[in-house]
């Protein structure tokens, strides 16, 4: 029980997180947004984005652990909306963690 209340609040912070970076996004403040993406990945994954990003899927799985990475996808399916981003990159890379997860897939 208090597992899942754990979990509860870390999807609704995260769900909180995603919707302030999409909407800066939206006001076109880009700079802003990305700040709130790399502070998301540190407080919610404890490792910055830059570090995630020279792993394979697998070994983010095995770093992290399942359940963040399951965060880890979520950030890089918001992250696949910004301007500048390779968004199919980002989104396929999303998808490969949720694999190495054993997650469904977007």
């Amino acid at each position: 029980m208090i597992r899942e209340d754990f979990l509860i609040r870390m999807i609704k912070q995260l769900a909180e997180v995603i919707a302030r970076i999409m909407g800066l996004v939206k006001e076109a403040k880009y700079d802003e947004a990305t700040a709130a993406l790399e502070e998301a990945y540190r407080s919610f994954v404890g490792m910055p984005r830059s570090m995630l990003d020279r792993l394979d899927p697998e070994t983010v799985v095995r770093t992290v652990g399942g359940e963040k990475a399951m965060v880890v996808a979520a950030l890089l399916d918001a992250e696949a909306t910004m301007p500048g981003v390779d968004g199919r990159a980002r989104a396929a890379r999303a998808n490969a963690i949720r694999v190495a997860a054993g997650l469904p897939t977007k």
